[in-house]
């Protein structure tokens, strides 16, 4: 869970451009009713924190705090994985992407077994659900088990300007043994 500070990166990645809406650790403040960013994180309480995009004002408008400018990342410090003999990676997101003048964009999620020197695609996630989502995937089938193995959230809106509406989350991390 997010609940302690783990030293994931928060933005600021090469790359990330975003200008509004960057990756936080944050007890959420919902928007539209919770709708496009949510008002409570994934962890049963007493958990209250999350990863979230743009922490809003509470009651702000669905379109303040989203993601603009550009993709903005959120990275795992790096796993020792070389140990399991095979690896799936488990958590529970949160994107929405409709609302404004465009679709919003996508989190894409990618793993890495060099320190983040080279990224491998594991998910490309386009339609939003407003709700938190279980996801997992088969590490060890996308890349090489290593000792620095890394996971990006990658929240990419489709375009620069402030006319969509882009929110991510991510909370209750896990690696497993496969």
């Amino acid at each position: 869970d997010a609940e302690t500070n783990k030293s994931w990166a928060l933005g600021g990645q090469p790359g990330d451009t975003a200008t509004s809406g960057r990756w936080e650790r944050a007890n959420p403040n919902g928007t539209a009713g919770g709708q496009v960013q949510p008002e409570d994180d994934h962890t049963a309480a007493p958990g209250v924190i999350a990863f979230i995009t743009g922490q809003s004002a509470v009651g702000a408008q669905p379109e303040i705090g989203v993601v603009d400018g550009g993709p903005t990342s959120l990275i795992t410090p790096a796993i020792n994985t070389a140990d399991l003999g095979a690896a799936q990676i488990d958590y529970w997101r949160w994107m929405t992407n409709t609302g404004g003048f465009f679709n919003g964009g996508s989190l894409v999620i990618a793993v890495s077994s060099d320190n983040g020197a080279t990224w491998t695609p594991a998910e490309n996630v386009t339609v939003g659900a407003s709700q938190w989502q279980r996801a997992r995937f088969n590490l060890s089938s996308l890349v090489g088990l290593s000792a620095q193995t890394k996971v990006r959230f990658q929240a990419r809106p489709n375009t620069p300007y402030a006319q969509s509406v882009l929110e991510a989350g991510g909370d209750d991390f896990q690696v497993v043994r496969a």
